[in-house]
């Protein structure tokens, strides 16, 4: 359970974009038009999707996402610990669960944040393998101390090219991360700090057309357009771990998050926003950022 006393966004308006929501703008002036009691016909170029659609569930949910909510806790779901687990206890790397692939050398022994361990380095060893990196595992209870990992030169985590087919072209050219973790007096390890790297880049260029389900021809709505994305993105996660404290199932069930936390939302980093609070200190990413 994570309990939230302040939030900051860190963003340039004039410099980033979200392309989810620009998608889901243009398709909701478009399909808006489209209400109606009766189901539509829908393809993609010359390929039937489906003879029997019904928009109106569909517009009706993009209706209230253009609601204006308060940009609270509450209603950013990433702020709540789901996003912290996604990254700190699946660990679905497959130099995690396809040691097979890769050849693991012991480099020696090394200090890691203050702790002896010894230092493992992997690189691919079949062609299904994609990452090199290095894992810092703790010499007297064996326990993972820190790891990161990069895509080997040339390695894609993804790469899909149906751009002369489908018109989709998809692939993600940098998966990074870094992860150090911290020992309880429980003697169990949780991840202090993660950073992760993503890079993706996407090309989608199609058609669609909705023709109506109406017994009158004359009356029936039609629609029909076409249309080209392309973008290439970076977006750098970091995750901070600063206390953990294990409880009962019982005691979970008791807890509740402030549902109407604001975050404050800001082009440039203030050294002082966190001045009365016990943190670790932001990256020069954060503090140089604009």
């Amino acid at each position: 359970m994570t309990k939230h006393q302040k939030a900051l966004k860190l963003i340039n308006r004039d410099k980033t974009f979200d392309t989810d929501d620009i998608q889901e703008q243009v398709f909701f002036e478009l399909l808006k038009t489209l209400k109606s009691l009766h189901s539509f016909k829908v393809r993609t170029g010359i390929i039937p999707i489906d003879k029997d659609v019904s928009l109106n569930e569909m517009i009706e949910s993009l209706e209230k996402s253009q609601e204006k909510v308060p940009d609270t806790l509450y209603n950013k779901s990433n702020w709540q610990s789901k996003s912290y687990k996604k990254f700190a206890t699946q660990f679905t790397n497959d130099f995690f669960t396809s040691p097979k692939y890769y050849t693991y050398e012991l480099k020696g022994i090394t200090t890691v944040c203050g702790e002896p361990c010894y230092h493992i380095q992997f690189t691919p060893d079949r062609r299904k393998a994609k990452y090199i990196g290095d894992l810092y595992i703790h010499t007297r209870d064996f326990g993972m101390v820190s790891y990161k990992y990069e895509l080997e030169e040339g390695r894609k985590a993804m790469n899909l090219n149906l751009k002369f087919v489908l018109g989709i072209k998809v692939n993600a050219y940098t998966d990074s991360g870094f992860y150090v973790f911290s020992k309880t007096d429980e003697d169990s390890y949780y991840p202090k700090y993660i950073k992760q790297i993503d890079g993706n880049y996407a090309y989608i260029n199609r058609s669609l057309a909705f023709k109506e389900n109406n017994p009158k021809r004359s009356e029936r709505k039609k629609l029909n357009f076409e249309f080209e994305l392309e973008y290439n993105t970076i977006e750098t996660i970091e995750y901070v771990g600063v206390q953990y404290q294990s409880i009962s199932p019982e005691s979970a069930s008791t807890l509740k998050l402030e549902d109407y936390i604001l975050i404050d939302e800001v082009d440039q980093y203030d050294l002082d926003y966190w001045k009365d609070y016990n943190i670790i200190e932001a990256t020069e990413a954060i503090k140089t950022y604009d």
